[in-house]
């Protein structure tokens, strides 16, 4: 079974402002029906501003219109119907749609999955501010396979930036969305996590010089022995368990100029902050894993990897003991967290909503709001 993973950090842009044909090779790689995937996951992050993200304003009409977008898109190669559709034209069902604050999944299935599976559950866990808010976080969707096998799907955006602290901060992220999502992540058979993962490079990597980030850019290799996640995976410190393509087979895919195929902001050394990694029970292998530098409406380019998984398989992943050990139990409070992060959230969202409607539209601003009620949450869990 062929399941691809589609993954992109819009910028708070629209997917309809992709021209269709550059939104269609990134949805379908391949125009070949015997290279279509049997299961096509589309994972978006960033694609509301912060703001709307939040309060949840719009939430149901950015999921409809992304859907809508894509399904446009993917009717260049394949027809595509929703759960009810017994068109036996249609080549690809919508099984599965959810979205949490800038996140967004779409789950596609080809027939022969799609008529037998009959469950889906999505949850989500909020990693942003004082740990609970949704300006980060993650969408865990787990599905139950015709095998009678769990695929489980996780859509993260981690904490940004460049420096130690902040990749510290990024393994915590992913300790605490694997300790606060019941059942277990780990508790599948197959297991993919993708997104915005942001892990930048370290060390000598680190440059501001128009002409070292053009040299970087080019030596690919240099540069990918530089990554963070690579580092802190070898190190068992994040990740447990799964592995990756070869990224360092395509360019970086962030920071790039809006509008530009291959301009790198000169504030940021490009990195591969976008990522799909995967796990399974039963043997595994990346087909493909490429980003698409033509889609320019991000700072971000898109990536899509398609990973290949014994659709047979029905048992669940059995972990080593050195993983056993960075796996946390679940988190006793993870309920309160989760009613926290979203009191948070719509407190600050609708308040940030409410400087816009009086005029007050500076970003600076509304984050300075965000950060000092985030504080004040932050000091209300701790106390």
């Amino acid at each position: 079974m062929k399941i691809q993973i589609s993954s992109f950090n819009v910028h708070e842009r629209s997917l309809g402002s992709v021209k269709p044909h550059e939104l269609a090779d990134w949805l379908l790689p391949s125009p070949r029906l015997s290279d279509l995937p049997d299961l096509l996951v589309v994972g978006t992050q960033e694609t509301q501003p912060l703001a709307e993200a939040l309060s949840g304003w719009n939430a149901s009409d950015k999921l409809r219109g992304t859907a809508s977008t894509v399904h446009r898109a993917l009717t260049k190669y394949a027809g595509v119907g929703d759960s009810k559709d017994n068109n036996s034209d249609v080549i690809y069902t919508c099984i599965h749609q959810s979205s949490f604050a800038g996140l967004t999944m779409l789950v596609y299935a080809r027939p022969h999955i799609a008529s037998q599976q009959t469950h889906t559950h999505s949850t989500h866990v909020g990693l942003g501010v004082g740990g609970v808010m949704g300006n980060k976080g993650a969408i865990s969707t787990r599905i139950h396979l015709p095998s009678g096998g769990i695929l489980t799907l996780v859509n993260a955006h981690l904490a940004a930036h460049q420096g130690e602290e902040n990749v510290a901060r990024r393994n915590w992220d992913y300790r605490s969305l694997v300790s606060r999502i019941k059942p277990s992540i780990y508790d599948s058979t197959h297991l993919l996590v993708f997104g915005d993962l942001n892990y930048r490079l370290y060390g000598d990597s680190s440059s501001s010089s128009n002409s070292k980030l053009e040299q970087k850019i080019i030596d690919l290799d240099s540069l990918a022995s530089h990554d963070e996640l690579a580092r802190e995976m070898r190190g068992g410190r994040v990740m447990n368990g799964l592995r990756e393509g070869c990224f360092s087979a395509f360019l970086p895919t962030y920071k790039y100029t809006v509008g530009s195929v291959d301009g790198v902001d000169a504030r940021r050394d490009p990195s591969w902050t976008d990522r799909v990694l995967f796990a399974s029970a039963a043997a595994t292998r990346c087909v493909f894993y490429d980003s698409f530098p033509q889609v320019t409406i991000s700072d971000h380019k898109p990536i899509t990897a398609m990973v290949s998984v014994d659709g047979e398989c029905s048992h669940v992943m059995e972990m080593d003991s050195r993983n056993h050990n960075h796996i946390n139990a679940y988190d006793r409070h993870a309920h309160f967290k989760a009613l926290l992060g979203t009191t948070a959230d719509l407190l600050i969202g609708y308040a940030w909503l409410a400087l816009y409607l009086v005029g007050w539209r500076s970003s600076t601003r509304g984050a300075l709001l965000a950060l000092s009620l985030g504080l004040a949450v932050s000091y209300y869990r701790v106390h």
